[in-house]
């Protein structure tokens, strides 16, 4: 075994520098004032979500004990414009690691996640300042961002046990304020064989620090702020919800290690923006964007756009490629929706658009118009009513129709002469219908002339 090295301390690899970054960003807000776990903090975070406004860092919790924990909220959203508007995500170091070799995490004898040990009857989960999320959640969810090495969620059922959506009997370990590198890799859909500690390793090209659990051989990361470990459970049931509808698994929680002044970070999640939107729905895009040109397909850009619940993806096309194709419109559709839907990374994604060279695939009112207006329901659709389903999409986990299959289309958004002939038309924009140089004037004279809003 060796030693850490001071690359763990980087903001990707470490929560706590990472908090500090974003304070020397200022994008934090620290609030000191005591506010309660019980739906206040959510509400605050919820209300700032759609705002793109600062991470907010919780100080005083009320009913925290030797200040376990504070709570950090909207750790990885979208910041105003004027800051950087991906800068709070760029501080994750969110880069595809697909192609490079996976590097082996570096196994230590201990790391500051050991800083503090809670043991036997120590171990109250009840007794955390868990915060109450959503008014209706069925209990306390303790676990709603930032674990390792999964975005999952878990309820506390009692002193000792969690419940949650997980998959069988076995030694478990649950890490809060984890590297942010490892948050992402927690959200990617990664290609099979592929284990998260080492696509962490290719990512940021350092072999991630982990420590083995004190109950269990399993690994974690050494600087995590907290680790629950113990063991899972399959056939010991109990309720959970609602906050998704389903029963979980049981998981006792045998001891917890923390950080001092550990930090959990939290998601409100529900419409935008949380960190569904910004950290699974963009990584699922990028992953669906290598997997069309590992397949030769002319796709040149892929994002979900936060409008549609990150339930679509937009795909630019390079259309000199597809007409080099000599393809029509319900072959290609049907080319996609096959490569996509039937591959892993394409699960969560239901509606896949199909967008020509001029449209931003990153701007979702972009998107939105070329949808509105060059793609005929129906007839320039594309359904797939055998595909996986995505069951936590409402109109599937709570229509009328089977919540794991169907309800997948792609929608072509290219105009029919974009397989044959190119663009015959000039869109009636800012950027497609004027100069360059008046562009140029217009942007230099905008404050001059009293605009407050950037261009």
């Amino acid at each position: 075994m060796s030693t850490s090295t001071s690359s763990q301390d980087l903001p990707h690899l470490n929560f706590r520098s990472f908090v500090e970054a974003l304070k020397k960003d200022g994008d934090v807000a620290e609030i000191n004032e005591e506010k309660d776990p019980n739906l206040e903090i959510s509400a605050i975070i919820r209300k700032s979500n759609g705002t793109d406004d600062k991470a907010l860092l919780f100080n005083n919790v009320k009913g925290a004990q030797n200040r376990l924990f504070r709570i950090l909220g909207a750790s990885a959203l979208l910041r105003n414009p004027k800051r950087g508007r991906y800068g709070r995500l760029a501080r994750h170091l969110a880069l595809s690691a697909s192609h490079k070799p996976g590097v082996k995490p570096n196994i230590v004898e201990t790391g500051s996640c050991k800083e503090n040990k809670l043991f036997g009857d120590d171990v109250k989960l009840t007794q955390l300042s868990a915060p109450l999320i959503h008014q209706a959640d069925g209990g306390k969810y303790i676990q709603t961002f930032g674990m390792h090495i999964s975005i999952a969620r878990a309820m506390i059922h009692d002193d000792k046990h969690l419940v949650g959506l997980i998959g069988k009997d076995c030694p478990w370990a649950l890490c809060f304020g984890v590297p942010p590198a490892a948050i992402m890799a927690s959200s990617t859909p990664l290609p099979d064989g592929v284990t998260e500690l080492e696509y962490i390793g290719a990512m940021t090209g350092t072999p991630l620090d982990v420590v083995r659990c004190e109950t269990n051989e399993m690994l974690v990361p050494a600087n995590s702020e907290i680790v629950f470990d113990g063991s899972l459970s399959v056939t010991e049931t109990a309720p959970e919800g609602p906050f998704g509808e389903m029963h979980g698994y049981g998981i006792k929680v045998d001891c917890i290690t923390h950080r001092k002044d550990a930090i959990l970070p939290v998601s409100a999640c529900g419409q935008l923006t949380d960190e569904t939107h910004t950290m699974i729905g963009s990584l699922t895009a990028a992953q669906i964007r290598q997997l069309c040109q590992d397949n030769n397909l002319p796709i040149t850009d892929a994002f979900a756009p936060f409008e549609s619940q990150v339930t679509w993806v937009a795909l630019k096309v390079d259309t000199a490629r597809l007409r080099e194709m000599k393809t029509d419109s319900k072959t290609f559709s049907k080319q996609i929706g096959d490569l996509v839907f039937g591959d892993k990374v394409g699960y969560t994604i239901q509606r896949l658009v199909l967008v020509g060279d001029d449209i931003d695939v990153y701007d979702g009112k972009d998107v939105i118009w070329a949808l509105s207006t060059r793609c005929r329901p129906g007839d320039d659709e594309t359904f797939f009513p055998d595909a996986k389903a995505f069951p936590l999409i409402p109109y599937n986990g709570h229509g009328k129709h089977s919540p794991t299959r169907g309800g997948n289309v792609v929608s072509d958004a290219l105009m029919a002469s974009e397989y044959t002939t190119g663009r015959t038309w000039q869109a009636a924009s800012f950027k497609e219908s004027y100069p360059e140089e008046l562009q140029e004037s217009v942007n230099r004279e905008r404050k001059v002339m009293g605009f407050e809003n950037e261009a």
